[in-house]
C-alpha cells in the first residue's frame, strides 16, 4: 500500500512539472509571437510611409491626419497614442492598423514644423522594447511642386 502511495505522490510531482515546463515554453511561444508582430508592424509601416510619400504628389498634415495625394487615389495616415491608422480611398476603401505606440510626431515643411499645410519632412517616434525609436521620411518634390506650393490652407 505505501509502494502505491509513493508511486502517486511521485507520478503527480512529475506530471506538476511537465506542466510547468509545458506553461513556460507556452508564455515563451506568446512572447516571440508578440514580438515578431511588432517588429512586422514597425517595418511594414516604415516600407508603406517610405513609399507612399515617395509616390504622392502632395502630403498634406491637418491635426493628426496625414494626407498623401496620389493622381487616383488618397491615403490617410492617422496618428494616435496607441495605434496608427492607414487608409487607402480610390476605388474601394481599405484600412491598415499598426498595434504601434506613438510617443511623438513631427511634419515639416522646409524644416519649420507644421501641424496643418504642406509636409516634405515626418519624423515618428516611439519605443519598441522599451527602446526608443526613430523614423524619419523625407518626401521629394520637385521644383515645380515646391514653386506653386501654398503652405497657407
Amino acid at each position: 500500500m505505501i509502494e502505491l502511495l509513493v508511486v502517486l505522490a511521485l507520478s503527480g510531482i512529475i506530471f506538476s512539472m511537465a506542466l510547468l515546463v509545458f506553461t513556460i515554453v507556452k508564455q515563451q511561444t506568446l512572447h516571440q509571437e508578440k514580438t515578431h508582430e511588432t517588429v512586422w508592424a514597425w517595418s511594414q509601416l516604415q516600407l508603406l510611409l517610405q513609399k507612399d510619400l515617395q509616390q504622392a504628389g502632395q502630403v498634406r498634415r491637418a491635426g493628426a491626419v496625414l494626407t498623401l495625394s496620389g493622381k487616383a487615389w488618397d491615403i490617410e495616415y492617422q496618428f494616435s497614442s496607441s495605434y496608427i491608422t492607414r487608409t487607402l480611398q480610390g476605388t474601394t476603401t481599405h484600412t491598415d492598423t499598426f498595434n504601434i505606440t506613438t510617443t511623438t510626431w513631427e511634419s515639416q515643411w522646409q524644416g519649420v514644423s507644421v501641424t496643418a499645410g504642406l509636409v516634405d519632412h515626418l519624423i515618428l517616434e516611439s519605443r519598441l522594447f522599451e527602446q526608443p525609436t526613430t523614423l524619419v521620411v523625407h518626401k521629394k518634390y520637385g521644383s515645380h511642386a515646391i514653386l506653386n506650393a501654398n503652405t497657407n490652407d
